[in-house]
């Protein structure tokens, strides 16, 4: 059964961040990890509304802009259940949390623990 998380913008970045640093021995845990990774991923061309160019003393950059992070609508992200357990994983053993996390994990965990309750918006697999 597959079930439905609604994303923000700022919590698909931060999980892609994440991911991406994620190291594993276990193929089936890094194929899990890469299919999380496309669904939750903001594509290329629509990246390029939260994010402006700045001037640093090392030359001119790309940064992401919260404000339009922060006025971006969520998606909603269908998930399998071995998606869940990596992403459940990944944010039990993540170790570089800062307090600004704080905000953006407390809705993912809500989200997490009504699937684990069963009281979440899930999808059944149709027979084919």
């Amino acid at each position: 059964m597959a079930a439905i998380l609604r994303m923000t913008v700022q919590q698909r970045l931060n999980l892609e961040g994440m991911l991406r640093q994620q190291k594993s021995e276990d193929g089936e845990a890094l194929m899990t990890s890469y299919e999380l990774l496309k669904k939750i991923r903001i594509p290329t061309e629509d990246r390029v509304l939260y994010m402006r160019e700045i001037q640093t003393p090392q030359g001119p950059a790309t940064e992401f802009f919260n404000r339009t992070i922060n006025a971006a609508p969520s998606t909603d992200i269908e998930l399998e259940s071995a998606e869940i357990r990596r992403l459940e994983g990944t944010l039990k053993d993540w170790k570089n949390y800062s307090p600004e996390d704080v905000e953006w994990l407390i809705d993912l965990k809500k989200q997490l623990s009504a699937v684990n309750n069963g009281t979440a918006a899930a999808k059944k697999k149709s027979a084919n």
